[in-house]
Formats: structure tokens, sequence, C-alpha cells
């Protein structure tokens, strides 16, 4: 009895404690003191100024943004709970920089988690012994000449649930991150000194919203500042540059919302929007009568203005215009003017596509984070004009806000430059998957305020924007009844653009895009096929670009450009969430997912770097691929030989004349004709040229290529002239290459006893162990030219989607096959006109498959090298490559090569590297990803020669068809983890005093559908069971 008493007291004070709830963990409560969401707009002093859109250059707006007074505490019983009184000491307090994440500040821990929450799934409740605090205290002085104005503050974005004070006075609760909480703070201020107290949870029932793919980081993260207006001011406005039917006259559309914050009766105000072209030319004045205005109310005008054959806006061509906002007294006198950007297009649903200014839109794009790898999520303009300069370049068209709004400074930016953005609310419960419905977020009204907030602060903040061309609900949410409200208000309260839910059922009427993301090719092409579909499918999320990725990336574009019903995606995604840090030695290098002492938390790895750039924004090899893909114009052969080709324009309103062209005709690896050529046509339209080549005949050893481009003509700010917009090879179908007749001239000499058979060729020597049947000893002139002799090689370091598929699991059997070879034979043949062959054969250890290696030393002293697999009958796991390694001396550092280049490139990744002669540093042919793996390959391989400064060297030699190499001052063993991954980065691996040389028929695809369990293409994997192929070792000439 006593025992029954005791649980249910137990069981009365949980509930009793629960009855208590902590502000923090209420989702009924949305905010509190918050102004209700507007445009982004400040007021200025003149045109000149409000052009400029520059927030902090006027005089009615005074940056708090600086170093604060600051105190982290770990969890809510060790805050200082009155730390925003006036008399309050905070001398032992630490200084912080506003704006900024203070875990990079060097208070808490950055943790990095993906899917699972930080805390325990229980919503809306959190863990309260592990719930970081900062607080933070400043202060201002109010600037002369706002005595008669109404005083606002404004956050762009805290990064956790905050509550402001000031002056001791509690004005507010928000708890919606990445977009503004303006409060009014007026009748709160004194003359001279004032305090502002910000108290930030950095865990609240809101985090239960803010579940996205990202570093988890907290504070005051971007500019604070206070805005001045009259006590009668321009609230709000919503201007919509669309078009008419014919898509060449502008129809200008535009309402404006005046507030009333006197307490008398505002009467005769009048409203002035004009309409300018950036170069100065007014298009319209119109002059709106507001009617008269109650003390604390607003009132709306709102007026339609046709504009004749305006510029329209679109990311090939972003035209804009300004327009200034002024409102005036009953004296004609101005009291408040403002301006923004604005452009003229039109978005329509039409055919069951998404239509921009009369045609289908084709959309290239990325998902982007906001990242720095020094200072998080706090931003400057200087690294988002870098990221649009390498998209612009790189022919992104496009960017998905993942997955919340960011700063409007990057909407102004891409307004400017050209890039179409989906605007995405801060909305993801993406850990409360599957969980109980009568509990989950999505799907219960206690949580449709935040929804509905969170919502109608992106749209109200962003909705002047010409680059936002649709909304989104949110991402990774288990689909329920609060995206149907946000999806319906969204719909009625701005019917010019699209919205997408990305979970919405096809079935359901709640999406205007089919917007899944890891869709693969096949099944696009079977909705491609389908006839009982009216939406377009857009890709929300696609070709995940984790670690060393990006492979059949053209095997998407092949599918879309055919499809009218795939309007294109947006990669996962632009930038490796990285954050810099230096070893002891001072090699920079980028933690990750449990870094920092991370790991006590839950985390996942490098999953955070899924980036097309690094964290410091270098283009990774894949981004080129991309760059290939996307580009607008299209080379194809019609009859090449004869020197005729087509481009395909794909661009939407960019005609082929818009740029310059050139053409060169390679023989092997030589340019010997070049020159210029003329193209026009209309987007959507195929154009026949007729290139002059040079005569030339078809001859064994010869292969032929054409290469194409197309450059910018004239500079931008984002593209130099000159610049490569589009490139293509093309390869003629009468190349001869590898019908070459391989001769070799010499007096070879060759000795055999019962260890060695060692040959002599002019300066060359070497000798074959008659032991286990290895090349052992190749010298040229006394030196050595190999360090280790070749031996069979089946596998190679594990790149992230390999890990993903589980590759280093299933396929562990080849990890080691290569150095546990059983010697069965070796059979010295006779000596030939060709040379002397040495045929040897093993049996791989464990696995009972036949592998062999045929030698031909030849005359001149050059020795070929066969290797051979027969797997017969056995059911083996795919072999994750077929080659052999070897080691060359450390000097051997210089290379040349004849293959596909210049950077990095797989089978199923190589389109965007052309045949060629390039030279290189070993240390260069490789790749820092963030975590060590697989790097630094080179395909279609003719030959490739590593000499040190002397010339001594090697040179290696295809035969028969095409070879992959990589050279690197380490073993492939040093980027492999073995089978779970590890923390390691690239400044573990330390440089060997050795060139390992891998000389391959080939290695498997990279993939890149996604990196938890995709696998590359069929046509991209070795799956046969028997392979062979030949190579020739030589001394370098």
């Amino acid at each position: 009895m006593k025992k029954m008493t005791t649980t249910t007291c137990l069981l009365l004070l949980t509930a009793a404690l629960q009855a208590q709830t902590n502000f923090w963990e209420n989702p009924k409560l949305v905010n509190e003191g918050v102004e209700k969401p507007r445009a982004t707009f400040v007021p200025y002093s003149g045109k000149q100024q409000a052009f400029s859109g520059d927030k902090f250059n006027t005089p009615f707006v005074h940056s708090l943004n600086g170093t604060w007074r600051f105190k982290f505490s770990a969890k809510p019983s060790e805050r200082p709970l009155d730390f925003y009184k006036m008399d309050y000491n905070d001398d032992h307090w630490d200084d912080i920089t506003v704006p900024s994440n203070w875990e990079l500040e060097g208070f808490g821990v950055p943790v990095y988690t993906n899917v699972p929450y930080i805390f325990p799934c229980n919503p809306p409740y959190l863990d309260n012994e592990d719930l970081p605090i900062g607080s933070y205290r400043t202060s201002f002085e109010i600037p002369e000449g706002w005595d008669d104005k109404e005083v606002i503050l404004h956050f762009e974005s805290i990064a956790g649930a905050a509550t402001v004070w000031v002056n001791g006075e509690r004005i507010g609760y928000s708890k919606a991150s990445k977009t503004a909480a303006e409060f009014d703070i007026t009748k709160h201020l004194r003359e001279g000194k004032n305090q502002l107290a910000v108290e930030v949870f950095k865990w609240s029932d809101a985090s239960y919203l803010e579940d996205q793919d990202f570093w988890r980081l907290a504070g005051i993260e971007r500019d604070v500042y206070l805005i001045a207006r009259p006590k009668v001011s321009i609230e709000d406005f919503f201007a919509i540059g669309d078009l008419d039917k014919s898509y060449k006259n502008g129809i200008f559309n535009m309402d404006v919302t005046v507030r009333n914050f006197s307490e008398q009766a505002a009467n005769n105000y009048t409203v002035e929007v004009a309409l300018s072209e950036e170069e100065g030319k007014t298009l319209f004045t119109k002059r709106l009568p507001v009617p008269t205005i109650a003390s604390g109310q607003e009132q709306k005008v709102a007026f339609k203005q046709n504009v004749s054959g305006p510029k329209l806006w679109s990311a090939e061509f972003p035209s804009l215009y300004d327009v200034a906002v002024t409102l005036k007294n009953a004296q004609g006198e101005t009291v408040e003017m403002t301006a923004i950007k604005t452009g003229f297009r039109k978005i329509e649903m039409k055919n069951g596509q998404v239509w921009i200014n009369g045609t289908p839109i084709i959309i290239r794009g990325t998902d982007i984070h906001e990242h720095h790898p020094k200072t998080g999520h706090t931003l400057t303009n200087e690294t988002r004009l870098k990221d649009i300069q390498i998209m612009k370049q790189f022919n992104i068209n496009a960017i998905r806000m993942s997955h919340y709004p960011q700063s409007p400074d990057m909407f102004k930016l891409c307004d400017k430059y050209g890039l179409y953005v989906i605007d995405e609310a801060n909305i993801e419960a993406h850990g409360a998957d599957g969980f109980d419905r009568s509990r989950h977020p999505s799907f219960i009204s206690d949580w449709l305020g935040q929804h509905m907030d969170r919502t109608q602060r992106m749209v109200e903040r962003d909705k002047n924007h010409p680059c936002v061309i649709g909304w989104s609900t949110g991402n990774e949410s288990d689909f329920g009844p609060n995206y149907v409200e946000t999806y319906n208000w969204m719909k009625q309260r701005d019917p010019s653009r699209t919205v997408q839910c990305e979970r919405a059922p096809e079935s359901e009427p709640y999406s205007d895009i089919i917007a899944w993301m890891y869709t693969s090719p096949q099944k696009l092409q079977q909705y491609a096929d389908r006839t009982d579909t009216n939406r377009p499918w857009i890709l929300c999320e696609y070709a995940h670009a984790m670690g060393n990725s990006t492979g059949n990336f053209q095997e998407y574009w092949d599918i879309i450009l055919k499809s009218p019903k795939l309007q294109g995606g947006f990669i996962w995604d632009w930038v490796d969430q990285g954050l810099e840090a230096t070893d002891p030695n001072g090699r920079k290098y980028f933690f990750y997912g449990g870094d920092f002492g991370g790991d006590r938390w839950v985390h996942q790895e490098n999953f955070c770097a899924n980036g097309l750039v690094s964290a410091d924004r270098t283009p990774h090899p894949g981004l080129y691929e991309v760059k290939k893909t996307y580009q607008g114009i299209y080379f194809e052969p019609v009859d090449v030989e004869k020197g005729k080709i087509k481009l395909i324009n794909y661009y939407q309103f960019t005609n082929l004349d818009h740029y310059n062209y050139e053409w060169s005709f390679q023989v092997n690896d030589k340019v010997v004709a070049n020159g210029t050529f003329k193209a026009a046509g209309k987007p959507g339209t195929t154009t026949e040229v007729t290139i002059p080549l040079p005569a030339y005949e078809p001859k064994p050893g010869e292969e032929y290529f054409l290469n194409l481009r197309a450059l910018q003509k004239e500079a931008t700010e984002m593209v130099p002239e000159g610049h490569i917009v589009a490139s293509e090879q093309i390869w003629f179908p009468n190349s001869q290459y590898f019908k070459r007749e391989i001769t070799s001239n010499g007096n070879l000499k060759v000795e055999k006893d019962e260890k060695a058979l060692t040959f002599e060729s002019g300066d060359v020597k070497g000798s074959i162990n008659l032991k286990n049947g290895r090349l052992t000893s190749y010298q040229y002139k006394g030196k050595s030219l190999l360090t280790q002799a070749p031996t069979p090689n089946f596998w190679r370091a594990p790149t992230d989607n390999d890990f993903g598929e589980m590759l280093q699991l299933r396929t562990n059997v080849w990890r080691t096959a290569g150095d546990n070879l059983k010697l069965v034979s070796i059979e010295v043949g006779q000596k030939t006109s060709e040379g002397q062959p040495v045929n040897v054969r093993y049996k791989i250890m464990y696995l009972d498959i036949d592998y062999t290696v045929s030698y031909l030393i030849m005359n001149d002293g050059a020795v070929r090298v066969t290797a051979s697999i027969d797997m017969g009958d056995r059911e083996m796991p795919e072999l994750p490559r077929f080659g052999m390694k070897m080691q060359l001396p450390e000097s051997f550092d210089n290379v040349s090569y004849y293959g596909r280049g210049p950077l990095e490139n797989y089978w199923d990744r190589k389109r965007s590297m052309f045949v060629g002669r390039y030279e290189s540093k070993v240390e260069d042919l490789g790749f820092q990803y963030i975590r060590p793996q697989e790097n630094g390959n080179r395909t279609c391989i003719r030959e490739v020669t590593l000499t040190d400064n002397e010339g001594l060297g090697v040179t290696i030699e295809s035969v028969d068809q095409s070879l992959n190499f990589t050279a690197r001052h380490n073993l492939d063993e040093d980027f492999d983890p073995g089978l779970t991954k590890k923390q390691q980065h690239i400044s573990d691996i330390d440089r060997r005093d050795i060139v390992a040389l891998n000389v391959d028929l080939q290695q498997r695809g990279l993939g890149g559908d996604t990196s938890w369990g995709a696998q590359p293409m069929d046509q991209y994997r070795l799956l046969d069971k028997k392979y062979s192929y030949s190579y020739i070792i030589r001394p370098a000439r």
C-alpha cells in the first residue's frame, strides 16, 4: 500500500510540473510584443540614398551591431534571472560580437545533425539539463532628431527563442529565427543612455520546427538596428511587375499601407509612387489620397498602371526598375520616403508547366545554406557575392533557400544579378517523421500558429523581390493539416507565384509542383512517360554532392531536356558546411559533425559536407561537370568528319549571337588548326554550322577531335569577357588511335636462373622474380624507375557514396585480395621477334579465383603487362576497381599525360574534362575533400609520364584501350578508414616519401543520386566475370 501511495504521488507530481508549462515549451505561444510582418525597407532622406538600398546610409537607421556583453549558461537553472535590470553589474561577463553565432565566439559547442533532434523527441518538451542560454546586454543612445519618431527595434534574425527588455522593461518574445522580429520600443526609451537586454534560449518548442540539415548554432546572427519612423508612416507595400498576355507590356500593381502611430486621426495624406529606370528616366508617377486614418489604425491604397514595353526581368537578363514611395502630408511636405527595386516578369502555371515571361522555365539550380567557415550562419555580402559569381560562371540559374529565408541582402543580390529563387519557410520537423500524429507538429492545431507565423513572415518580408518565383511551405516534414493551411494562405496572399510542398502527395492539390527529392533518373523517365499528369516535376533536391560525387549527372539531364514535364531541379547542395581549423603544423582543414567535442550529442559526421564548393568556396571537380551539363548551348555532331555540327539553344531568352565562338581541330594531343565562327538562333531552336576543317587523312595511331567553345562576348559584373559559357569536344568516328602498330627495336639480352629472369637492352635493365612473378627491378642508366613492383589492386578508398551503400562491407573481400595471391605457375616462353614472354598464373587466396599476369619484355627494354581475372561461375560482389598499383621514386613528381583533364574525372563524371595533353605536379592531381577518400583519378589515358627534374622517369602507355591512373604521395590505404568512417580530416594525411601510381582498366563510377544507398548506374560498375587489359612500361624519353 505504501509503494502504491508513493507511485501515485510521483505521478501527481509529474502532472503538476507539466501543468506549470515553461514558456519555452509552449507551442501555442507564437510570440509576444512582435510587430506584424512586413516588407524589408527603411526610411531615407532622399531618392539618391533610397536607391542605393544601403540600410545604414540613412539618418533614420541606427546600427546596434558591435561588441555586446555576454553571459553563457549551460542550462536554464544556471542563467542569470535579473540581468535585464538597469542596476545589474555585468563586469564579470565576456564580450561578444553581434551579429554572430555564440558557438563560434568561444561559447558552447557547435553541433551538427541532419535528421535526429539534439534532444529527445518529445514535443514540445526539451532536456532542460542541456539547454544552452545566452544573455546579452548593450547600451545605446537615441540619435538627434528622433524625438518625434516612432522607434522600432529590428532584429533580422535571432537563432533561438528570445526575450527582449529595454531599460528593465519586458518588450516581448520571439522564437522564429531567419526572419525579422520587430518591436516598437518608443514608450520605453529614455534620454541619454538606454539599456537593451536579450535572453536567447538555444532550444525551445520552436526547435521542433527547425530540424534542418545544418550546424545547430545560436545567437543574434544577423544585423540589429533601430529604425526611426514618423508618427504617420509607410507601414508596408506590395509591388508586382506583371505582364499582359502578349508578354510585351507591363502591368504594374501596387498597394501601400499607411499606419498612424499618433493619438489623433491622420487626415489628407498622400502616397506618391514613382517608377523609373535605373538610369534615371521616370516612367510614371502616381499620387493616391489616403483616407482618414484613425489613431493606431492603418489604411491601404492600391493602383494599377500599364507600362509600355518594359525590359523584362529573368535570370538571363535581370532588368530592374526603381520604385520610390513617398508619403506626404496635407501641406505637400514629404513625411517619409523609401524605395525598392522591382522587375517585370510573369510566373504562370500553363500546360502543366511553370512558365516565365511566356516560355517554360528550366531550373538549373542548387540548394544553398547560409554558411561561412569561420563565422557560421553570419555572412557578409562579400561571401554572398562570391557565391553568386561562382554560380553565374558555372551556369547555375536558380537557388532554393534551404531551408529558411536567407538574409534580405541575398535577395537583393539575386534580383540584381539574376537568380531564380524558391523561398522556403523556416519549417522542418524531420526528426518527428512517423511520430505520433496526435502530438506531431504538422498535425495538431497547437502548432498551427507557429506554422502560419513563419510562413507569413517569409512571404511578407520577401514579397517585393522579382527573383522570388515561388514559395515553399517548408522541408522534410510529414504532410499534415497545418501545411494545407499555409499552402492555402500563400495562394490567397500571392497568386502571382507558385507554391510547393515537398511532401504533399501527388493525389493532393496542395503543391503546384511535384517537388519530391532524390528521384532516380529511371523514375523521372517513368513520370515523363505518363499521360495522366498535369503538374511539372522540379526536384527540390537531387544529385547529392557529398564528397567525391556528382556522377551520372548528364543522365538526369538527358531525360529532363527531352521531357516538357520535367523542368530541372536543385542540387544538394552548394557549400560544404565545414568550420575552418588549423592543425599544429599550420595545415588548414575543416571540422564537421562530431568535432569540437560535439560527439557527446547525436551527430552525423561529415553529412554536412555535401557541397559543390568547399567551405572556403573552392570549386569541387564535380562542379565542372555541373557547369557543362547546365550549359545553355549544346554542341552535337551532324557529320563531324566534314565539319558539320549543330548548336541547340536551351536558353529561355538568349539568342546564340549573344556569344562568340571558337573551334580547334586536334590530332592526338596537339591542336593543328583553330578559328572562330558565328552562330545565331533563337531560344529553343537548333542551328547547323560547318567548321572549315583542314584536310586530313585518317591514319592508324591517330585520333581526331573538334573542340568547341562559346565565350562571353561582353563582360558583366559577374562574368568576364571571354569566359567559357559552353564547350564540347567531339571525337571523330574515323579515329584509329588504338590501331597503331607498336614496334620495338633494340638488342634484347635475357638471362635466367632459378630465382629470376634478368633482361637488358641498351640503357634499360630489369628483372622478374621467378619465385613470385613480379617485376622487381626496372632501371634506366643504372637508376631505379620502380621502387615497388606492379601488383594487382581491386580496391579504392571508399567515397562517401560508397559508405552510404555499404560498399566497404559488401565488397570487402576485394580489399586485400591483390595482396593475397598464391603462385600457381610461371612460364618463361620462347623469345620471339617481339620479345621475351613470361606468363604468371595465380589463385586469389580464399576466393579461388584465377588471376594472371603476362609480361612481354620488348626488344627496347619496355615491358608490356597484361593483367586478367576470371571469376568463372563464382558468385562474387562487384569489383570496386580492376588495376595494378606500383611505387616510383619520390622525385618523379612531374606528370605529363595524354587523356582527360585537367581535373580529376571518373567513369561517370568525365564529360567536362576533355582529352588532351596536361602537365601537373603529383601533389596537384588530387583534391582535398573534407573527409579523406578516393580522389585524383584520370580517365581515358593514352599515355602518362612521371619524371624527376632531370627528366629521368617512367612512361605508361595504353594498349588497345584507354586506361585510368592516379598518382599521389600517399598510399590508397591512407585515405581508407576501414569498415566504418572515422573522425578523419585531410590534415591527418601525412605525405609519404613515395609516388604511388595506380594504372587501372577502370574503377567503378562515383554515383551521386544519393549518399545513403544509391549505387552508380550499372553501365558504370564492374559487374562482369572476366576482365583483361594491357599497358606498357618504359623509361621516359
